[in-house]
């Protein structure tokens, strides 16, 4: 008759696999976040450099009167 009750080594084995499991989801949501934050100054040096582009061509061309 099997036990009622799992063993010690399969409780072992359960809780090797949820540490793995959390260790997996942790380095998933820290790779996806530094994912993110790269995209997210990526975007900003992209929108910066516009920004100092489109002020280069909004300045005067002639110097200003004293």
């Amino acid at each position: 008759m099997a036990p009622s009750h799992p063993s010690k080594e399969a409780l072992v084995d359960l809780q090797a696999l949820l540490d793995l499991q959390a260790l997996l989801d942790l380095q998933a949501l820290l790779d996806l976040q530094a994912l993110l934050d790269l995209q997210a100054l990526l975007d900003l040096q992209a929108l910066l450099d516009l920004q100092a582009k489109v002020n280069k061509r909004m300045l005067p061309v002639q110097p200003h009167k004293p």
